[in-house]
């Protein structure tokens, strides 16, 4: 299975720009799942929620998912990244998922940071999703720091996790490697670069995007500058987490369940 992501500087407010640079970016390209930034086509630093209002649409009838499919289907390819969604008067931070045969699936961010929580409601379920025979779960952005969020993909069988991020600290770079080594899984992290300001503050992302393998290995990373990358994995020979030196920790761990 060939995994990437691309990261770029998201216009904020520029939908039809955003999926113009990523359709650009797809050409050349072959892979069969490509992750993208949170919030890749609108941005993040929303004053109040008026303005994420006039830029949430539904999914999957609205104008972002139909464009998505329609590149998805272009290239061949499966996309996931998060986008702002608008059901029943509430918005949601929600990535969402298609392939060559259309839309596939959505989640919508839980674990909201205080900035986020005036703008989002919360959502509620941790789905995995079948690609190609290949399970994946899907975290987004500060998630990451919760790692029952990623246990919990985990132990429903994801084999890939991808991170679809607007990360500005090098400390939550850390923090994936630790998440793919202590689940046993692939990650894919697609963050974005450049900034973004509103009257108040000012948004600095760090871009270094990656893919780690099982094992913390670094497969593939970017700078801070726009890029794509591809490499192909083999989930489907390597599902089980591999301890040579601790044959018993399954054992062990029912210690723990007394302090519980």
């Amino acid at each position: 299975m060939k995994i990437g992501y691309y990261q770029f500087d998201v216009k904020f407010g520029d939908k039809e720009y955003n999926l113009a640079k990523l359709e650009k970016a797809l050409q050349g390209i072959t892979v069969d799942l490509l992750v993208l930034p949170e919030l890749f086509t609108t941005g993040i630093l929303f004053s109040d929620q008026e303005e994420v209002a006039a830029q949430a649409e539904p999914i999957p009838n609205g104008y972002t998912c139909n464009q998505l499919v329609r590149i998805s289907m272009n290239n061949n390819c499966h996309i996931i990244g998060s986008i702002l969604e608008a059901e029943d008067g509430q918005y949601y931070n929600t990535a969402v998922l298609v392939g060559p045969n259309g839309y596939i699936g959505k989640r919508r961010k839980i674990h909201l940071p205080d900035d986020e929580k005036r703008l989002f409601s919360q959502g509620e379920n941790l789905e995995i999703f079948d690609i190609n025979g290949v399970q994946v779960g899907v975290i987004i952005c500060f998630e990451c720091w919760l790692p029952e969020a990623s246990r919990t993909l985990a132990a429903k069988g994801a084999q890939i996790i991808v991170h679809t991020a607007n990360i500005m600290s090098e400390s939550t770079l850390d923090v994936v490697k630790v998440r793919a080594m202590e689940n046993g899984i692939y990650w894919v992290c697609a963050n974005r670069i450049g900034s973004e300001s509103n009257d108040e503050m000012t948004y600095r992302f760090r871009g270094e995007s990656r893919i780690i393998d099982r094992q913390g290995n670094l497969l593939k990373t970017s700078g801070r500058t726009e890029d794509a990358q591809v490499v192909e994995i083999f989930p489907e020979r390597d599902r089980t987490l591999q301890l040579p030196n601790c044959r018993d920790l399954r054992a062990e761990i029912q210690f723990y369940k007394r302090f519980v």
